[in-house]
């Protein structure tokens, strides 16, 4: 199943689906509606329903999602709509300062009781 998915992804057939689905998602992400370009890396092909629940590769279950979200999606996020996904998104990023701030925090801390140690 895998290698058909593999051989179908760099064929002729591949490029007709891909504008085809392009145009029917209005060139936007199907998870956050973020605009696409037609760049391998600003792209990737997801499944509306994941293989481990018992999707297909079949193009009928695949979609073009934006690169973030179809790497961290989850199972509830396929759901969320537009501005819920993306204070979702943004909720996560915060979150991820929070927790970079916190940590910054507590190293320089640290550094200062090494250099108040130290100049005892």
């Amino acid at each position: 199943m895998r290698r058909e998915y593999q051989a179908w992804r760099f064929s002729a057939e591949f490029e007709a689906w891909f504008v085809a689905q392009l145009v029917r998602q209005k060139a936007r992400c199907f998870y956050c509606f973020v605009e696409i370009v037609a760049d391998p890396s600003n792209y990737q092909i997801g499944h509306k329903q994941p293989i481990y629940k018992g999707g297909t590769n079949d193009p009928g279950n695949l979609c073009v999602a934006c690169r973030e979200c179809n790497q961290f999606k989850s199972y509830y996020k396929m759901f969320q709509k537009g501005k819920a996904r993306r204070v979702a998104r943004k909720q996560e990023y915060d979150e991820r300062q929070d927790a970079i701030g916190r940590n910054m925090h507590t190293y320089m801390d640290g550094m200062l009781a090494l250099a108040l140690a130290l100049d005892d």
